[in-house]
């Protein structure tokens, strides 16, 4: 496990990063093991806190008298009190009262990014005003996937209102997401406006198994030009959501990760505190293009995007080149063990090879950031018919632009991409295979 600060001047003309020892880290975890058994937690309560009318937000606070209090704002899939209950207690034992807001539950919200975007953040601005009225001095908002959104919205507007504040102290973000809108096939993503404009400090806390570790980069320095000072944690082997799953579905490193967050989080608002608190908004300013309507689904894509080479070794350690893949119909598929969908995905890409390949269609798929070892134990549980190559570096992705996986990109006998999918897709529907017979018919 690495913690990283990255600093900017000038809009990130240079990057520094600091790494802090190991040692001391697993001191204060297992000091916090010690004290969490010694000390009784106070008792977690239900109460309402209203937002505006009619939208009341149920909250599950565990107390506690001293004056800081972290804000918990779940991800876009809801709320799961149960398997956070001793993340919570672990925090109150040293010091913090926590409360989880069940905002999809105020809002009658769907599951998914929906959600999110119903949240209005003046509405979610009561949460801190009512901290205040509870005597809290010190509030540290904790954010999962895309409720980062929520967070850095309501930082700076807060900021805004109240110059000179004291009150919010910065963001623990668990793997989060900060797109502006769905990712485009091949294309960078941009993130929100108030990700480029807050200058309050940041703790990224981002799980090896996820496909935002592909975009940690661009994210650290997107958050840094408004002057936000980022720490970024990487936890090794360790797959998001660890912490919100039963533990039947966590690897032992999930559940090594999951007994340690508090700790980590505990530690994560040290380095907020290390760091001056901003009394005044950041005056940087930007505007975000948005996209709209951006389809799921395989997409046709124009001509304008270009097709990035390929070149990497496979399981067989024979280099597999896309131009020597000239002539034939070429389906790239990036894909990780990890990932759900991706495991959905990979049974209809084998019966799609083994349908048309005599007709000229290649199938490769692309592993993102595994090792040869983990691929080959994965696929003695997995039957993979088509070639896979390795990207352990996680660099033919980048220059790919993968934001999630599974990202499929379907190339035509003359090499030019034609077309796409950010997301699953049934290989075996009669759309999808009527696309591809277009393709390989055309000589």
């Amino acid at each position: 496990m690495s913690i990283c600060l990255a600093k900017s001047k000038n809009n990130l003309s240079s990057s520094i990063c600091r790494f802090y020892s190991l040692s001391l880290i697993l001191f204060f975890i297992h000091f916090l093991s010690a004290t969490a058994s010694t000390l009784k937690p106070m008792s977690a309560k239900e109460i309402n806190i209203n937002l505006a009318a009619s939208i009341d937000v149920p909250t599950t606070v565990f107390p506690n008298k001293n004056e800081k209090l972290i804000i918990w704002m779940p991800s876009e899939f809801g709320l799961n009190v149960k398997q956070l209950t001793p993340i919570a207690i672990g925090l109150q034992n040293v010091g913090f009262e926590v409360w989880f807001v069940d905002l999809k539950a105020a809002y009658f919200a769907p599951k998914g990014r929906a959600a999110i975007n119903r949240y209005k953040t003046q509405d979610l601005e009561k949460l801190l005003h009512f901290a205040k009225k509870k005597n809290k001095t010190k509030v540290y908002l904790v954010a999962v996937n895309s409720a980062a959104i929520n967070a850095i919205k309501l930082g700076r507007y807060w900021q805004q209102r109240n110059t000179q504040q004291t009150l919010l102290r910065g963001y623990v973000l668990l793997h989060p997401i900060l797109y502006a809108s769905r990712p485009e096939l091949g294309k960078d993503t941009d993130y929100i406006e108030e990700a480029y404009t807050t200058n309050l400090t940041t703790h990224i806390i981002q799980p090896e198994f996820s496909s935002l570790i592909l975009r940690s980069t661009n994210l650290i320095k997107t958050l840094s030009k408004g002057g936000s000072r980022v720490f970024f944690q990487f936890l090794k082997n360790t797959k998001d959501g660890f912490y919100a799953r039963p533990k039947s579905h966590l690897s032992q490193t999930d559940i090594q990760s999951k007994r340690k967050l508090a700790g980590w989080i505990n530690a994560a608002i040290k380095n907020i505190e290390s760091l001056p608190l901003p009394r005044h908004a950041s005056i940087q300013k930007v505007v975000v293009k948005k996209i709209k309507n951006v389809t799921a689904g395989l997409i046709k894509i124009s001509n304008k995007l270009l097709t990035p080479k390929l070149s990497a070794s496979g399981l067989d350690d024979q280099v597999f080149k896309l131009e020597q893949n000239r002539g034939k119909v070429t389906l790239i598929s990036f894909w990780a063990s990890w990932c759900p969908p991706c495991i959905r995905e990979l049974p209809s890409l084998n019966r799609l090879q083994n349908k048309y390949e005599k007709m000229g269609l290649k199938v490769v798929t692309i592993n993102i950031g595994e090792s040869k070892s983990q691929i080959i134990k994965f696929l003695k549980r997995h039957n993979i018919s088509a070639k896979v190559l390795l990207d352990r570096s996680t660099k033919i992705s980048k220059e790919w632009k993968v934001t999630i996986v599974p990202t499929n990109f379907l190339i035509g006998r003359k090499g030019k991409i034609r077309y796409g999918s950010v997301g699953a897709i049934n290989w075996d529907d009669a759309a999808t295979q009527k696309i591809i017979k277009s393709l390989l018919i055309k000589k």
